[in-house]
């Protein structure tokens, strides 16, 4: 006797599958490991959103103070490990220029100069410009937010200075600034050789 009611379709039966217990237990087993791994994602996850390092971005002001200027002159020897040479303390003075220095947790780890060009710059429509003179990242840090919220500080110093436009350079072989600027939007404009030649 048919158990379905006359002229209607009767339904199929899907065959039961029945796992052993070795099976059940390995397939358990992988269950645990993916939940772990995707809990330790979305905690990592969260924890790099919600407990990022507080990256403070100041402008560096010497004035006539000896004390201070020594503490800048610190800064660039720690940061660059070139000398006093590359640190350039002369546009503290400036009215056209600007410096500013990065610290997390108050360790120093990133400073940018920037200067105010009214001479033409390659690549750009306008005049004057603000020009990013130079953007250091102490290795450590690089990656990691320091050389963006320094380049933040620039552009809102140039634009505060009624420039529409800010302008940065790179050696031919640095690719590792080139990849750089172009992460923070800078487009490159043109490639230059420089020359020179004695006449005394």
């Amino acid at each position: 006797m048919p158990r379905h009611a006359p002229g209607s379709t009767p339904r199929a039966r899907w065959p039961t599958i029945r796992a052993s217990q070795p099976q059940v237990t390995r397939m358990y087993s992988a269950y645990l490991w993916v939940k772990s791994f995707h809990i330790l994602f979305v905690v990592a996850w969260m924890s790099s959103v919600f407990y990022l390092p507080r990256i403070l971005v100041n402008v560096a002001e010497a004035g006539d103070q000896a004390a201070v200027r020594e503490r800048l002159l610190l800064m660039g020897r720690r940061l660059y490990r070139f000398g006093h040479n590359m640190f350039g303390l002369d546009l503290l003075h400036a009215a056209d220029g600007g410096m500013f220095v990065a610290e997390v947790g108050g360790e120093l780890v990133g400073l940018a100069e920037a200067s105010l060009r009214h001479d033409y710059v390659n690549g750009t429509t306008s005049s004057p410009v603000g020009f990013l003179e130079a953007w250091y990242v102490a290795p450590a840090w690089r990656g990691r937010g320091v050389g963006r919220a320094l380049l933040r500080a620039v552009e809102g110093w140039t634009r505060a200075l009624g420039c529409t436009e800010l302008a940065s350079d790179a050696l031919l072989d640095n690719t590792a600034s080139h990849a750089a600027h172009r992460a923070c939007g800078f487009v490159e404009t043109e490639r230059v050789v420089y020359f020179r030649k004695r006449v005394g």
